[in-house]
């Protein structure tokens, strides 16, 4: 019990003890019960007090560092830092994911379209989806390819719909992941990277359609499917001569 209750307790028992009793009536040592009775309240009153004092001074001076606010409010906890978006020049659209070629035929000793790097064109027109308003729409890409044996490998953006140039962050970024094979045929899986999702396709456009100038090479019947509300229809694609 801490020393300051000890005294007060003191004080108020050690004038009682000291009073022995007669044994003949109901007063103790010639003081009377209704002194008693105010002997007993003064204690208790001065053991509240001392409880009180005892009290304040455990209590700390000065708030604590990491008491809340004062009007309640609680502090919000710092950020978790995540890594940075990848961002390309134009636009500042995101870079696509790398499609891969799962789902495509391997090929095996395919043709050589071309050495270095090329620009190409690639267009769908879509003819089903899930979504009316996307039936007959136009969609071109324009970026490089790169043949690397019977592998291409692209990437570039989304450069027209409907035949209307786009323009800033409308420019989404593709990517261009497949095959050349030994009968001229090409195709190959990509993505789109949209304002609200990843937009995963494939292109099958085959060899006895293609066609060859003095501009470069061309695939004017060959088809798409896409994830984009379950779009497929006619894609064409163009690859102009070597530029590097």
């Amino acid at each position: 019990m801490p020393r300051l209750l000890v005294a007060v307790l003191l004080v108020a028992v050690l004038p009682l003890a000291a009073c022995g009793s007669d044994g003949d009536g109901p007063g103790v040592a010639g003081v009377s019960e209704a002194e008693l009775e105010v002997r007993r309240l003064e204690a208790e009153a001065r053991l509240a007090e001392a409880r009180a004092r005892e009290a304040a001074a455990a209590a700390p001076t000065a708030p604590s560092e990491t008491e809340p606010p004062a009007d309640g409010a609680t502090e919000a906890a710092p950020a978790t830092p995540t890594a940075p978006t990848r961002s390309v020049a134009t636009g500042g659209a995101r870079e696509a994911a790398r499609p891969g070629t799962t789902g495509l035929p391997l090929a095996e000793g395919g043709a050589d379209l071309f050495s270095g790097t090329k620009e190409f064109r690639f267009c769908e027109t879509t003819r089903q989806s899930t979504l009316d308003r996307y039936v007959g729409m136009e969609v071109c890409y324009e970026g490089t390819l790169r043949q690397d044996g019977v592998r291409l490998v692209g990437e570039g953006r989304k450069a027209s719909e409907n035949g209307v140039p786009l323009r800033g962050g409308a420019r989404r970024p593709i990517r261009v992941e497949g095959f050349v094979y030994g009968d001229y045929s090409v195709r190959f899986n990509y993505t789109v990277e949209g304002t609200r999702r990843l937009a995963r396709g494939s292109a099958d456009l085959g060899g006895d359609t293609m066609s060859s100038s003095g501009e470069g090479l061309g695939w004017p019947a060959g088809t798409f499917q896409s994830d984009a509300a379950n779009s497929s229809g006619d894609a064409f694609l163009f690859i102009a001569n070597p530029i590097g």
